[in-house]
């Protein structure tokens, strides 16, 4: 436990000395944050790697979107999706993220548009998509 502590001081003090981390470091350091179930630091550190990708996969921009959704910030879930649409058609579970923020928002009329946004996509497997669906029911209740 102390070897992760020290590891999140390590990424503090770096940021302060300039010092430039490598692809090594971020991956331990994460895990340190998962390990001691700090969310907040985690939360950062994510965004600044996903923020300093050169390209952005659909997986990454999934990740992303479904960690915001995930910790209650609806809003950040909803803004990134409108970025991600500029590069990457969403899949279904881009969806079911997006579903879940207008659900947490309480903001029907987005998760009508959502829900209309993949029946015009006819893209079976999205349209069947266990995830979605059970957004969807959720978002109606």
């Amino acid at each position: 436990m102390e070897l992760y502590r020290a590891m999140l001081m390590m990424e503090r003090e770096q940021q302060s000395a300039a010092v430039i981390p490598d692809n090594y470091t971020y991956r331990f350091v994460l895990k340190a944050c998962a390990y001691l179930f700090s969310l907040s630091e985690g939360s950062y550190l994510a965004h600044k790697v996903f923020e300093k990708m050169s390209e952005r996969s659909e997986v990454s921009w999934n990740i992303m979107i479904d960690s915001y959704a995930s910790a209650g910030e609806y809003d950040t879930a909803l803004r990134m999706f409108c970025e991600m649409q500029r590069i990457h058609d969403p899949d279904g579970y881009t969806m079911q993220s997006v579903i879940s923020s207008c659900t947490g928002l309480g903001a029907l009329s987005l998760g009508l548009w959502a829900h209309a946004y993949i029946l015009k996509s006819s893209d079976k497997n999205m349209i069947d998509d266990v995830l979605v669906n059970t957004s969807l029911c959720d978002s109606f209740k």
